[in-house]
């Protein structure tokens, strides 16, 4: 009598070497997923400096046409007059540019943070006045909570 397929025992057998395997392979994943999910928190922050750079690149256009540096900030097309035109990226959130206080108002800070990554909220300034977690004028800087915010302390520091 001749078979046309595989018996039950076979199929169980192959079953339990598929299973083996995957049971092999599973440690090596677990990194790897925890990499893929460290880029894109990564890809985030990258995009929240970027736009904080291109940020005080706006300000610094704004200043040399009208001397002083902006307040408000706008997303219009055509760009609004008397305001600084600047649209964040998709996902991130600005504050508004926050003036030096004092009579020649000749710096300013903002953050930024991202809906998909509430806990990190990055910063620039631009002058004499340094705010949390930037520590270097004009360099953005990004943190998670619990960072203290001391040049040694790296703990929660976002590179």
């Amino acid at each position: 009598m001749t078979s046309k397929g595989f018996t039950f025992i076979e199929h169980v057998i192959l079953a339990l070497l598929i299973a083996m395997l995957v049971r092999m392979a599973l440690p090596t994943l677990g990194p790897s997923l925890s990499k893929l999910r460290g880029s894109r928190e990564h890809a985030y922050v990258v995009s929240m400096k970027t736009d904080l750079v291109q940020l005080v690149m706006a300000e610094e256009d704004y200043f040399r046409d009208s001397l002083k540096y902006a307040s408000a900030v706008r997303c219009t097309t055509p760009p609004t007059r008397g305001v600084l035109n600047f649209c964040p990226s998709r996902g991130n959130v600005l504050e508004r540019p926050t003036l030096a206080s004092g009579y020649a108002r000749l710096g300013w800070w903002a953050t930024m943070s991202n809906i998909a990554l509430p806990n990190v909220t990055c910063a620039i300034f631009v002058g004499e006045v340094a705010v949390y977690p930037a520590l270097i004028e004009g360099t953005p800087a990004c943190r998670r909570p619990g960072w203290s915010g001391r040049a040694d302390d790296t703990t929660g520091q976002i590179k």
